[in-house]
């Protein structure tokens, strides 16, 4: 039941692989700057980041300009109350200044009210802030210029005034639940505006940085952001000790089934629970 209830409120609010071509702006593929103009930011190679589903599909963008106006944000549905979870694909190749490159921002365009920022140093340490960058939090250990990071981004709206909550993740490899605690705690900043989320923006800073982001997930639960890889392959779900259960993606109870194999379903994707997790499968 539990299961059920949480798949019916999951809502996955932005699914962006970046699958379009090589070096074309992502102003031409729905996303969208403050005065329409192009933002600078272009397509290069995808990322790869085995077990996570926007792995190793389409392209990526690449934050390799300056800071300035034309800073590209991507719409979604928004949500005013629960948690926002954005997840994306990350690896920072080059960077020689301190930044952020991420930001969630609500619909109010006549302020620019940039919260939950993701930022870099000048020694590739990744950050946080809530919507003030002289108040960053950083990690102690730097990020590694040759290696791809799952980053989650979490927001979480609060009933009163000026104290929603923000944190953040850095996986280098998939979590199915989210971590008891974060990379960088809970962010409060009581002199900031809350927002209600409705778009996510790139920012770039830096000519000579070389910042790619990948599989750009945006949800309304940690499931649902950072989702398993689908599978077709039901060789890959061996472990029956305890059988397997199968959902709709809706969260409908199908059954209990000894084996994956014995389960004979229509043509389409389901979710299947066994002793080791929950995997997307599509039949």
């Amino acid at each position: 039941m539990l299961l059920c209830v949480a798949m019916a409120q999951a809502e996955v609010l932005v699914q962006e692989d970046f699958n379009y071509p090589l070096g074309d702006d992502l102003t031409g593929h729905g996303w969208y700057t403050q005065y329409g103009e192009p933002s600078g930011i272009t397509l290069t190679n995808g990322l790869e980041f085995t077990g996570y589903i926007g792995s190793g599909v389409g392209n990526a963008a690449i934050i390799d300009c300056k800071s300035g106006s034309s800073q590209p944000h991507l719409a979604f549905k928004e949500v005013s109350k629960g948690t926002v979870y954005a997840a994306f694909l990350f690896q920072p190749v080059i960077n020689y200044k301190k930044g952020y490159f991420f930001a969630l921002r609500d619909n109010n365009k006549a302020e620019f009210n940039l919260n939950a920022r993701v930022l870099l140093d000048a020694d590739s340490r990744i950050g946080l802030a809530f919507a003030d960058n002289q108040k960053a939090v950083f990690t102690e250990e730097a990020l590694d210029g040759q290696k791809v990071y799952l980053i989650v981004v979490k927001y979480t709206i609060l009933e009163g005034a000026n104290n929603d909550e923000v944190s953040l993740f850095v996986l280098e490899q998939p979590a199915t639940t989210e971590p008891t605690e974060p990379t960088i705690r809970t962010l409060v900043d009581n002199s900031k505006k809350d927002i209600a989320p409705a778009n996510v923006q790139l920012r770039g800073y830096d000519a000579d940085g070389w910042l790619v982001i990948d599989g750009l997930r945006v949800a309304t639960t940690w499931e649902e952001a950072v989702a398993p890889a689908v599978s077709s392959d039901l060789s890959d779900l061996t472990d029956y000790s305890q059988g397997v259960d199968i959902y709709t993606v809706v969260g409908n109870y199908i059954g209990h089934f000894d084996k994956a194999e014995d389960a004979t379903l229509p043509a389409g994707m389901y979710i299947y629970k066994t002793q080791s997790g929950t995997h997307k499968v599509i039949r």
